[in-house]
């Protein structure tokens, strides 16, 4: 008899205790689904070994219309960059247990870009182990940090690549010239008499002198070419996969088009600019700045020569400024 009543009351706390775990269990899932449901930012939470959507708030249900799909959708394309990614993360989350700021691109639509930052918890919901995934949309933020670097990159007067931007796509170039192939001539130019027009005609007609000559030479140059200004009045272009022949005949149309500006007379000093140009190609020994130093040399050598045979012609440019300084 005792040992019955022993067994009924081992069996009825058993009972109990399972059904107070359910209970308690039934009152975690509920207090989940609110935190859910009050949280202004979308979660998701999806099994951790297969990525099934289990469970996603009304915000994460007004971003993407999971239940409008039908059938069960999978948090790879939600939360996740691409299946590679998942793996990533989910190899991160099994040893550490959480994720943080977890950056991703997202296409949305055609031509447009959304940017999110997501954070990773590894939780257990009936005894099936889940990742919960929050999204912060960053688009806003993304948008703001691309325009801030690309002011950091750009000259303000000219629109053109500034020297720090410059010179780093030359790093690159010259980088990548060690493991692959790369053949570029370097331009080196430099602005005639802009100290003279900023002293005789004010510093608004001198940036109107750089603007010009700049313009024309981004209208003369490859797609694939890069100019940037390199200081006050010295702009770099490097041609790329342009041999130093091609690369000349680029600046003969240059020089063409700014000898047809000066024909008409709209300025009373001449545009002109004086360039010089160094080869470079993969195997070279030299260092950037030997090609720079190079380039200049050709180009202060050119600019002498120039200034010996035109300026005896400087009248017949409409202005007592000499042709080349």
């Amino acid at each position: 008899m005792c040992i019955s009543f022993f067994i009924l009351l081992t069996f009825y706390s058993y009972k109990k205790k399972d059904f107070l775990h359910q209970c308690k269990q039934k009152e975690a899932n509920e207090n989940l689904r609110k935190l859910f449901d009050i949280n202004p930012y979308p979660l998701i939470l999806s099994r951790l070994d297969d990525g099934r959507i289990l469970l996603a708030n009304e915000r994460a249900q007004k971003e993407w219309p999971l239940a409008a799909e039908g059938g069960p959708q999978y948090d790879t394309r939600y939360v996740f960059r691409d299946a590679e990614d998942r793996a990533a993360v989910t190899e991160q989350l099994q040893k550490t247990g959480c994720l943080k700021n977890h950056v991703l691109q997202q296409m949305t639509a055609p031509g447009f870009t959304r940017w999110a930052m997501v954070n990773y918890e590894t939780v257990e919901i009936n005894h099936v182990r889940c990742i919960l995934s929050g999204v912060t949309d960053i688009t806003e933020l993304k948008k703001v940090e691309g325009e801030l670097a690309k002011h950091a990159s750009i000259d303000l007067l000219t629109g053109q690549r500034n020297r720090r931007s410059g010179m780093e796509a030359l790093a690159q170039m010259f980088a990548e010239s060690r493991n692959n192939w790369v053949e570029c001539t370097l331009c080196f130019i430099d602005i005639n008499n802009l100290k003279q027009v900023n002293d005789q005609y004010g510093h608004r007609e001198g940036d109107a002198l750089i603007t010009t000559v700049c313009n024309v030479v981004a209208a003369k140059i490859g797609p694939k070419d890069i100019l940037f200004r390199y200081g006050g009045d010295e702009f770099i272009v490097l041609f790329f996969h342009k041999s130093t022949e091609a690369a000349e005949a680029v600046w003969t149309a240059i020089w063409q088009e700014l000898s047809a500006i000066n024909a008409k007379k709209e300025k009373p000093y001449p545009i002109t600019a004086s360039h010089g140009m160094f080869y470079f190609c993969s195997g070279m020994d030299v260092t950037i700045e030997d090609m720079i130093e190079a380039a200049d040399a050709a180009m202060y050598k050119e600019k002498t020569s120039r200034k010996k045979q035109l300026s005896d012609n400087s009248d017949s440019a409409g202005s007592s400024l000499p042709l080349v300084h």
